[in-house]
């Protein structure tokens, strides 16, 4: 027995080495040496089901055959958990700081980040493939390919590639940039106080570093059509760049507070210029999940967050209200009066208020508030078409800010709660002059309600003519009716 188990043994290892040496191409005994010209990843291939298929009347079998089963689809989705995104997200960003930027190496020859890129690409399609009900399966490919590279797959009669360009010209164009970005804020570290780059750069033994001014961001989107699928890939990069933008803001110090004024601009681009790509949205008015980690990030410090830094973030906080201005989207302009980008900032200014006078004081969030108001409004007015004719305000004169907080809508509801929030930490006096200033106080409250409901008489007066004058109309047709009837009879 222990002969024949020597001689298992050694057959099953003398298997094992030549399947290695056929899948590698070279002489080992081990994987742990493989490298990332050898890892593989997932082919694209689709899935057409069974009903949708067209058989072959040449064909002896009746059903044709499923090489994968719509499985995948709900496999995707379970990977869609938020937790599960945070940890792949995650896992990319710390190779691009400790493997690729340490290792002096690209993105593209790592062995983990085209993977994991195409995992998150799985991800953010897998609404759309369980939105088809397991008819069709579409694994995106790696980007390894320049150019796309994909198969065209014969039952899709859309046209669409398995692989198009969207993934390639992330992870060779789009991701290397990102990377330069992590680059960019380890030099700042290093070339701070107490820095070990500082000194050299005290005494001007070191060029200056150019400036970024975004340009290098303009790429041509790869997508050919306006609203082609792979457009949305993009949602991928974008939230690499927001969680590299929330570490940044967790771990800051005092000392690198210098450096934000040109880190977090250089955030800011990236972020604009990539949401530009993405055709469902086109802006950052709906990302909430990336608001609220940023609301996390610098609740951290508490009071010890510097002034500096505060209003860093206000203004690019700011600056988000006024992306959308213009932007055409899915369903064309989005104004950012009931967005999650006004919730989300009201609540960090709230948050921010109750750490003390200290971080924000009271009349900085009265006026903050005020300028969060007015971006709305702006916002809203460029959605309606014109910003100066007040004929295409629907309901009254009054400014959208106060119709959208009398009229109460479900989409307002979460906004006007904070604002009330922060309204009660306010004294009285303090309180009535800012509801004043939006015009939201009693008495503009209620001349607008009354202004409302004379323009909801008016219309239901005009309804009311519009039935009467149907109503003879239609008695005259009748009369008309009767009398031909009867000019018929006597002929």
């Amino acid at each position: 027995k222990a002969e024949l188990k020597k001689t298992n043994e050694k057959s099953n290892a003398a298997s094992s080495t030549e399947d290695k040496k056929r899948k590698f191409g070279k002489d080992t005994d081990v994987c742990d040496d493989s490298k990332a010209q050898d890892i593989k990843p997932l082919p694209p291939f689709s899935y057409q089901h069974p009903k949708r298929v067209k058989r072959d009347p040449n064909s002896n079998n009746p059903h044709p055959t499923i090489t994968y089963p719509p499985m995948p689809c709900l496999a995707s989705m379970l990977l869609s958990d938020p937790f599960v995104v945070r940890l792949v997200v995650d896992c990319v960003l710390r190779s691009m700081r400790f493997d690729v930027l340490k290792q002096k190496s690209v993105p593209v020859g790592h062995v983990l980040i085209p993977s994991l890129l195409q995992i998150l690409y799985l991800i953010q399609m897998s609404t759309q493939l369980c939105g088809k009900r397991g008819t069709v399966f579409k694994i995106p490919g790696a980007g390894l390919v320049p150019g796309g590279g994909g198969e065209q797959d014969d039952n899709n009669k859309d046209g669409a590639t398995l692989d198009d360009e969207a993934p390639s010209a992330s992870l060779r164009k789009y991701i290397p940039l990102i990377t330069r970005l992590l680059l960019e804020v380890e030099l700042d570290k290093r070339t701070a106080v107490n820095g070990d780059l500082h000194d050299v750069v005290a005494v001007q033994m070191l060029p200056p570093r150019p400036k970024s001014d975004g340009k290098e961001w303009d790429i041509p989107s790869p997508s050919s059509q306006p609203d082609s699928n792979s457009s949305s890939l993009f949602c991928v990069l974008r939230a690499v760049v927001e969680g590299a933008f929330v570490h940044l803001l967790n771990f800051v110090q005092p000392l690198h507070e210098v450096a934000l004024k040109e880190q977090i601009p250089r955030f800011e681009v990236a972020l604009d210029k990539l949401s530009e790509l993405v055709v469902s949205s086109g802006n950052m008015l709906h990302e909430r999940s990336f608001f609220m980690s940023l609301i996390h990030a610098t609740l951290k410090h508490k009071s010890k967050l510097q002034h500096g830094t505060r209003d860093l973030i206000v203004d690019c906080w700011l600056k988000w209200f006024r992306v959308g201005e213009g932007k055409t989207g899915g369903g064309g302009r989005e104004s950012s009066m009931a967005a999650p980008v006004h919730e989300c900032f009201i609540l960090l200014l709230n948050e921010w208020a109750s750490l003390g006078n200290v971080l924000l004081p009271r009349d900085k969030l009265v006026s903050l508030s005020e300028d969060a108001a007015k971006a709305a409004e702006e916002s809203e007015k460029i959605c309606r078409g014109d910003d100066n004719d007040d004929n295409n305000k629907e309901e009254s004169s009054s400014s959208f800010f106060t119709n959208a907080w009398v009229k109460d809508e479900s989409n307002f509801q979460p906004i006007k709660l904070q604002y009330e929030r922060m309204l009660k930490s306010l004294p009285a006096t303090n309180a009535e002059q800012w509801k004043q200033t939006l015009e939201i106080d009693d008495n503009h409250i209620q001349a607008l309600k009354d202004e409302i409901q004379k323009k909801e008489a008016e219309r239901e007066e005009k309804k009311k003519r519009a039935r009467e004058k149907e109503k003879e109309r239609s008695e005259r047709k009748k009369k008309k009716a009767r009398k031909s009837q009867r000019t018929e009879v006597d002929l």
